[in-house]
């Protein structure tokens, strides 16, 4: 009888998931309507002042940003119908993303979303539409994918942009991809191993957007769709951008590239 030995194979590193800033995600689904996706902007701005309202006193910094430098901030998201063959990038629902918090600012960040009484519809003012909405808190109940907490958390490798991704900073040397791989870094993920840029969305359903369409704090503001790969997998809600807390900036697991 021959034994043969195995030769020596080197063992590739094991690379730990990395861990979301953000723990929770409120997801409000639309009842009885679908926003087109390029109101955005005036859905999130709508939802976070009726959340900043809503909230006792004194507000906790992470939900207003001011004196809170170098933290995340809770960030106001519309999800779109969008990834898959046929997505139409409607607005699905939308969601409140909130960063790790002392029990107490969580709770009260909580009430000021949902109410007292979490079961009961919410109504939400769209100023410049001149129009209520009417969105409900149902995590229990099934639901199409866009609307789910795992389509916008779940760990992956490869990441697109549901909606475009504003730049902190205009690219030097106009390399876009750099700049986008900055903003990645500066919003607490990963550095990219890999960055590919279209001024159209690259996945079925991403939104386009006009200048007129973001956030008044991203006016004159470079602003790009992007796929981005990591080296290991990393969880969402993955925000990135100057306007990451307002509605853009958005990134999606990216299903095309058929391994997650």
């Amino acid at each position: 009888r021959r034994w043969y030995r195995l030769a020596d194979v080197p063992e590739e590193p094991v690379l730990e998931t990395w861990e979301s800033p953000y723990p929770d995600l409120v997801i409000l689904r639309f009842v009885g309507q679908r926003p087109p996706g390029s109101l955005v902007s005036m859905f999130t701005q709508a939802l976070r002042s009726k959340v900043m309202q809503s909230t006792e006193n004194p507000l906790p910094p992470a939900l207003h940003g001011h004196g809170y430098p170098g933290q995340p901030h809770v960030a106001y998201l519309g999800l779109p119908f969008t990834g898959f063959e046929h997505a139409d990038g409607q607005l699905m629902a939308l969601a409140v993303a909130i960063p790790g918090l002392e029990r107490t600012e969580r709770r009260r960040i909580l009430r000021g979303i949902l109410g007292t009484e979490p079961d009961r519809p919410i109504h939400l003012r769209v100023p410049n539409l001149r129009a209520t909405f009417e969105l409900r808190h149902t995590p229990n109940d099934p639901s199409p994918r866009s609307e789910t907490v795992a389509r916008w958390t779940r760990a992956a490798r490869t990441w697109v942009t549901a909606t475009p991704i504003v730049l902190d900073r205009y690219p030097k040397d106009g390399d876009v991809e750099a700049a986008v791989a900055t903003s990645i870094v500066q919003a607490g993920l990963p550095a990219p191993v890999n960055v590919q840029v279209s001024r159209h969305p690259m996945t079925p359903g991403g939104i386009s957007l006009r200048p007129n369409d973001l956030p008044k704090r991203c006016t004159g503001r470079l602003y790009t769709h992007a796929r981005i790969a990591f080296d290991r997998k990393v969880p969402g809600p993955v925000l990135a951008g100057a306007g990451r807390y307002f509605g853009v900036g958005l990134f999606v697991q990216d299903y095309s590239e058929g391994t997650l």
